[in-house]
């Protein structure tokens, strides 16, 4: 799963989430729930790899519960990361390739890694999508 974002000049917070499997929104509700309650969503058009896509609006009053909740902090161009929790590694997802990205974060919990992962770094990084697993990444090489 790949998530954009979108601050509304009311300061509200819009999320579009897309990915071919369903059940990977789950994580991103669930840190949703917790956080801030319920959100309901909308289907919105494909991106440009044909993942179906749905749009989450978060009120403006609630955007800093859910952030601190998450660990993270939005900026109108980019998302950064808190580091607060367990480490984690978020690992580079491609279409019909071999990806060998893989960035080290922290998280409070796998829910709030996968959704950080796809929020922040794979998006930061420009992969197609990106998987959180426990644990730090592992260099390869002779060091």
């Amino acid at each position: 799963m790949i998530i954009y974002h979108e601050i509304l000049p009311n300061l509200s917070l819009i999320l579009r989430a897309y990915t071919f499997d369903n059940s990977e929104y789950e994580p991103l509700q669930n840190v949703m729930r917790r956080s801030v309650g319920e959100i309901p969503w909308a289907l919105i058009s494909n991106d440009s790899f044909g993942r179906p896509g749905r749009e989450y609006t978060i009120a403006r009053l609630l955007v800093s519960k859910f952030q601190s909740y998450l660990g993270v902090e939005f900026f109108p161009e980019k998302v950064v990361s808190l580091d607060k929790g367990q480490p984690y590694r978020c690992k580079e997802l491609k279409l019909g390739s071999r990806a060998v990205g893989c960035k080290t974060f922290y998280a409070e919990d796998i829910d709030r890694a996968k959704t950080k992962c796809s929020l922040v770094i794979a998006r930061a990084e420009g992969w197609f999508s990106g998987e959180a697993e426990e644990g730090e990444c592992i260099k390869k090489g002779w060091w």
